[in-house]
């Protein structure tokens, strides 16, 4: 009987941390940009699903490899754009809120600041360690059914 228990102890444990490590190399592949495939890749990839799931002849393949190259480009294109204008923004809010410390700096006694900046500190601990809390499987919009979709 205890045999059996641990046997069955251990299958669990090991299941569990399969499961879990499998979890973690799906979020890594998409929290690393720097590995995404190149236009010419993804054209090619979806030019086969197509290819299989359409059937179709070598004229059409070659006609959708060239369309698929074009829009994987181009999207590709559009993601650096919006890069970049993220970073432009990032930028630009840090010079707000740099520029809004120093003239801080000058209204406030050195004790007050101190004061000031330690209380910033906390909030920010706080909120980065509520964030995780906060959004449950009853409150994450990502995990509701759509209305109407009959679930």
């Amino acid at each position: 009987m205890k045999k059996n228990l641990i046997v069955m102890l251990a299958f669990v444990m090991v299941a569990g941390f399969s499961m879990a490590q499998g979890t973690e190399n799906k979020r890594a592949g998409r929290k690393h940009p720097a590995k995404m495939e190149t236009p010419e890749v993804v054209a090619k990839k979806m030019t086969s699903n197509m290819v299989k799931k359409l059937s179709l002849n070598d004229a059409q393949e070659k006609t959708l490899l060239k369309l698929n190259t074009e829009f994987a480009q181009d999207r590709l294109a559009q993601k650096k754009e919006m890069m970049e204008l993220r970073e432009a923004q990032q930028k630009k809010m840090k010079e707000i809120a740099d520029k809004r410390e120093e003239q801080l700096k000058m209204i406030l006694t050195p004790e007050q600041y101190k004061m000031y900046q330690d209380n910033k500190a906390s909030k920010s601990k706080k909120n980065k360690m509520g964030k995780r809390g906060k959004m449950g499987k009853r409150n994450n919009p990502r995990q509701r059914p759509m209305p109407g979709a009959g679930f």
